[in-house]
């Protein structure tokens, strides 16, 4: 079982700092004169039909304790095709079977284990949450339209500060290794006339990487200061809307911590889901308890009780849902 919370439905990071961070200066060669340089980084209705798995490199066996499953009703309010349905079903049960590298459900038209959809007034609020929500604007664009391009923005923000964090840490550990060596030379009385082609070489190459790390950390800061300012415009809608968006929140969100999803021991019935990542967690969720598992303490687990601290777009188990998982299911050798 499943319930919502208004975590996770809210407008998330809101504020993003600056990034600045401070490497080391190159050494200079006794040649070139002592010192150093400071730097700053900163419905068509459609069959079902079982989808081919992505393997990911690892060949799966099947569990004896597998489960088989199929699509049963699918009511057409919830404006999502079968197949569609199907594709993230495939994504859910995957979440589980990665870490043993084995099957642990497998697609059966004829299987007694049935996902559906049933809707009611829980879906219906949610529709109604989103009429009033597109209808919060300022300067002609709409709450969902910045949200939106927020959380583009924050996915972008998140691979360029991996890949610069990367790229620093590469560039310092090589910086420090350079210096290292000619302060030793240095000390010495100077680097042999043999080695200064080599150790010149040695010096143009972390040039470079320093201004291809200074010009990602330009970049990073530039698209944190357009963050910031999707930020500010999505908090001015909440001010200047408050009780609109008041009622949104608690009348939709706040107060419905009741069942979304529900394993009764003999099917999945879904009540409710706002796009692809909820519905897709849920799954995760409620396969989890058809694997047998019970809830965890973990806010951020997948079998947490609640559905709001998850990442809910990269949905992935927690040391908490691995435990339940490997106690029943070992791993690869």
């Amino acid at each position: 079982m499943l319930i919502a919370t208004s975590n996770g439905r809210s407008v998330k990071r809101l504020g993003i700092a600056i990034i600045i961070l401070t490497g080391l200066g190159i050494a200079l060669l006794r040649q070139a004169g002592d010192g150093e340089k400071d730097r700053a980084i900163d419905n068509k209705k459609e069959s079902p039909k079982p989808l081919r798995r992505q393997e990911e490199g690892v060949k799966r066996a099947t569990s004896p304790n597998s489960r088989s499953y199929t699509v049963g009703e699918v009511d057409p309010r919830f404006r999502i095709t079968r197949q569609k349905l199907l594709k993230l079903i495939e994504e859910a049960t995957q979440v589980w079977e990665t870490p043993v590298q084995a099957r642990l459900f497998r697609y059966d038209s004829s299987a007694g284990l049935k996902i559906n959809l049933r809707f009611d007034e829980r879906q219906a609020a949610v529709i109604e949450a989103r009429r009033i929500k597109s209808r919060i604007n300022l300067n002609g664009k709409s709450f969902d339209e910045l949200k939106q391009r927020y959380d583009i923005q924050i996915e972008r923000v998140e691979r360029l500060e991996a890949r610069f964090k990367s790229d620093d840490s590469t560039f310092n550990r090589k910086l420090q290794t350079y210096n290292e060596e000619v302060r030793t030379w240095n000390d010495a009385g100077g680097v042999p006339p043999d080695k200064i082609a080599s150790v010149e070489r040695e010096r143009s190459q972390l040039e470079n990487m320093k201004q291809v790390v200074d010009n990602q950390r330009d970049k990073l800061n530039d698209l944190i200061t357009r963050v910031n300012g999707l930020a500010d415009s999505l908090k001015a809608i909440a001010a200047k809307h408050n009780l609109a968006v008041e009622y949104y929140n608690n009348q939709f969100i706040t107060v419905r911590e009741f069942e979304i999803g529900v394993w009764n021991g003999r099917e999945i019935n879904i009540f409710e889901f706002e796009n692809d990542n909820d519905l897709r967690s849920t799954l995760v969720h409620e396969f989890g308890h058809v694997l047998g598992f019970g809830h965890v303490d973990d806010p951020k687990a997948v079998m947490y009780y609640k559905l709001g601290r998850q990442n809910l777009k990269h949905i992935r188990l927690t040391e908490d849902d691995l435990k339940l998982l490997f106690a029943k299911f070992p791993g690869p050798s």
